[in-house]
């Protein structure tokens, strides 16, 4: 595991660029420009990005939606994978979902990726359902939810 200066802290709109640019390298099927600058400029949001000398290096974006958190994405570059920033970006939004009063958490994700199942599981998510055909490539996925009670 290479150690790394991470700088983790809230994404704003000002963000919009580097969040687009990750997206687009970590994912097939990208949300979108115009999705993501919607979500951090005008929704209710708690979202978080790791930071490595101002570059952007994993991210999660969370959308408030009544008395939970929608993980709408999460995001790694790939030359930062399996350093822990995924799970540390993950309990931390959760730690200030929590501070809000909203202790449900939900998310979708790929049935073939194993590792983000993996982790999502580690952390407490279950697979609830399947939704079928949920990516533009045909594939399907889980979704997941967490509820923390107190």
């Amino acid at each position: 595991m290479v150690v790394r200066p991470i700088i983790i802290r809230m994404l704003t709109h000002e963000d919009a660029d580097q969040i687009i640019e990750l997206e687009r390298l970590c994912f097939d099927y990208p949300l979108g420009e115009r999705t993501i600058r919607t979500y951090l400029k005008t929704l209710d949001h708690i979202s978080l990005g790791a930071f490595h000398e101002k570059q952007l290096v994993g991210l999660v974006l969370g959308v408030v939606e009544y008395d939970s958190l929608h993980i709408v994405m999460v995001a790694v570059h790939p030359l930062y994978r399996r350093q822990g920033i995924a799970s540390t970006l993950l309990k931390k939004t959760e730690s200030l979902a929590l501070a809000r009063n909203i202790k449900k958490f939900t998310l979708e994700v790929d049935v073939s990726n194993s590792s983000a199942i993996r982790l999502y599981r580690e952390l407490g998510y279950k697979a609830t359902k399947i939704i079928e055909r949920y990516y533009e490539n045909g594939n399907d996925a889980f979704l997941m939810i967490k509820c923390i009670t107190q």
